[in-house]
């Protein structure tokens, strides 16, 4: 028996050793996205990235949603950092991170997905339905341009855990099943994201 269990707990210690932290980085220098992100732009909406930051802006006043595929094993746990850069942050201003992204190459305006929304002095999370998922969470961001805002969100088994400058939350309803994922920028705002990184453990 104590030879089985000693067995057991070398594997147990082998596929932790071979368990690998791969950490990717998107810093958009040169001019380009290491995660797919591609310039484009139309009377609506533009994507470009100016070797600081992606720039994501959206001329109309409706909303505007940019996504692709992130380079991540969505089964898995994993967590996403983002710095952000909000153009102007009000009452009236929203921006989203978009998770389980479904593009309507059509109508891009119809793209969906689960959304974690960020106002000024809350942020709450929604399915591609639009039916919220949990509770809204007060938080309170600077008002004003050019605000900065780091998100951190962490797949952990069933639970979503999210972090926006620092302050901690849970949501057990937002279920991240693919690597489709992307931001949303609502009325004539402009989001810039200058960076994501991903980290997330990797068996050999």
């Amino acid at each position: 028996m104590k030879k089985i269990l000693l067995l057991a707990s070398l594997f147990c210690a082998t596929m932790v050793c071979n368990a690998e932290k791969v950490t990717r980085v998107d810093d958009f220098k040169d001019g380009e996205s290491k995660f797919g992100f591609e310039a484009t732009a139309t009377k609506k909406h533009s994507i470009s990235m100016d070797g600081e930051y992606l720039v994501i802006t959206n001329k109309k006043d409706d909303w505007y949603m940019a996504g692709v595929r992130f380079p991540v094993i969505a089964r898995s746990n994993f967590t996403i950092s983002y710095k952000l850069l909000l153009s102007k942050l009000n009452e009236d201003c929203v921006y989203g991170l978009v998770f389980n992204y479904q593009e309507d190459e059509e109508n891009p305006e119809k793209s969906t997905g689960d959304i974690i929304y960020i106002t000024e002095n809350k942020f709450y999370v929604v399915d591609a339905d639009g039916t919220k998922m949990g509770k809204s969470q007060k938080i309170k961001l600077k008002k004003g341009k050019n605000v900065e805002v780091n998100v951190t969100v962490e797949k952990k088994n069933k639970k979503t855990l999210i972090s926006i400058n620092g302050v901690d939350f849970v949501n057990e309803d937002l279920n991240i099943k693919t690597p489709y994922m992307g931001f949303i920028v609502n009325e004539k705002n402009t989001l810039k994201v200058d960076q994501i990184k991903i980290t997330q453990n990797v068996e050999d």
